[in-house]
């Protein structure tokens, strides 16, 4: 297998495993809202990463999901179309580490980052051929 493939493994499976720990923490009880959201943008962010090296592109050190989004070049249009849910994400990157920022997120917005990664990081894996999937 070629060594971009492998990377691009790497990146979809520590993706997948963001979504693991997302549902584990609001799941729990109590439920941890604040790392499900967490859990939700780092997913998505590592989705968009591995779509960039599949393309050889050198994914930027950031955690901004528009961003990311923009150096990818066209994306599937079902992930174009969710663009605005996608960069809501990236508030939940740095803002939920910190106690002085923002108000701790919802069940409901827990839930909804959730499902936006999701189906993000279904919509990514499903334009990967099947030697570059996990």
């Amino acid at each position: 297998m070629p060594p971009k493939h492998e990377l691009v493994q790497a990146w979809l499976r520590k993706a997948r495993n963001d979504l693991i720990t997302g549902e584990r923490a609001l799941g729990g009880q109590p439920s941890v809202r604040d790392t499900a959201c967490f859990h939700a943008q780092q997913a998505v962010e590592k989705a968009l990463k591995a779509l960039m090296v599949f393309r050889e592109v050198e994914p930027p050190r950031t955690h901004h999901i528009g961003l990311l989004l923009k150096q990818c070049g066209t994306v599937d249009a079902r992930l174009s179309a969710m663009s605005k849910d996608l960069k809501w994400l990236t508030s939940f990157a740095v803002d939920v580490h910190y106690a002085d920022v923002g108000d701790e997120p919802t069940v409901e917005q827990a839930r909804n980052a959730l499902l936006v990664a999701q189906r993000a990081v279904e919509i990514i894996l499903a334009g990967m051929p099947e030697e570059a999937r996990p």
